[in-house]
């Protein structure tokens, strides 16, 4: 028998080994891990995890505990209330974020996480393609919006013919 973890790239062997440590938090994965699992992207760059605002001070306390906490890039336009990124001894980068917001055309434009939207996958949280086709929309990553635009369509479309 294959072991669960068999295939899985570096950013989710990671989110593997943290999984038990955020038990109980409010938390899901996103970005290119998500992508790689809805297979649109052949290797994921880092792991994303967005948490609850009420679980990020738990989160990071747990993960500066095992990882290695990295300084904040500056940003003129993200304004999240939590952003920390974190080092791996892997050399895997894992970005935690809460209270998710960007600044765009002067306003402040905020984003919620829902926990409850999240499925599970492989025993780990992943968020839904239409919260990252929102965050890629608010973080102005036009190839991204593309993508999971696409991916959504393509995804409707064979779902009407079943």
């Amino acid at each position: 028998m294959t072991p669960p973890s068999a295939g899985l790239p570096a950013p989710l062997l990671l989110a593997r080994q943290l999984a038990p440590l955020l038990e109980g938090l409010e938390w899901a994965i996103g970005g290119s891990s998500l992508l790689w699992r809805l297979g649109l992207e052949p290797a994921p760059r880092d792991l994303d995890i967005v948490v609850s605002l009420e679980c990020a001070g738990a989160a990071e306390t747990i993960l500066d505990g095992c990882l290695q906490r990295l300084p904040r890039p500056a940003h003129a336009d993200y304004a999240s209330e939590v952003f920390v990124r974190y080092r791996a001894s892997s050399g895997v980068e894992l970005d935690l974020m809460a209270g998710i917001a960007a600044r765009r055309e002067g306003a402040l434009v905020r984003w919620e996480f829902d926990p409850a939207k999240s499925c599970r996958q492989d025993a780990l949280p992943f968020m839904p393609a239409e919260d990252w086709l929102d965050l890629y929309r608010l973080f102005d990553r036009p190839r991204r919006v593309e993508q999971l635009t696409r991916y959504l369509a393509t995804r409707a479309q064979g779902s009407l013919m079943m």
